[in-house]
């Protein structure tokens, strides 16, 4: 079977569409990678000033990460301003 130009250009053009996903995934993940980082700094900060001294507003902050798009401070002042009210 003889290869035709259109079948090259088809799959290059399927090639670069993954590459193009793979980079958006790979961002993506970094993006979440740094939340996760910058909110492992925030609650070590907070718990060694002792304004955070339970392990359910730990999991209150991880919780708000998954489903919010606030900043790791956000999320933590957040937190702490439940435990207020």
């Amino acid at each position: 079977m003889k290869i035709q130009k259109d079948d090259l250009y088809s799959r290059n053009s399927l090639a670069v569409a993954l590459l193009n996903q793979l980079e958006e995934e790979e961002r993506r993940i970094r993006s979440q990678a740094d939340r996760i980082w910058g909110l492992d700094i925030a609650l070590t900060a907070y718990i060694q000033e002792g304004k955070i001294t339970d392990t359910d507003e730990i999991s209150c902050a991880i919780s708000w990460l998954n489903h919010s798009n606030l900043s790791p401070i956000e999320i933590v002042e957040k937190v702490l301003n439940k435990e207020k009210e």
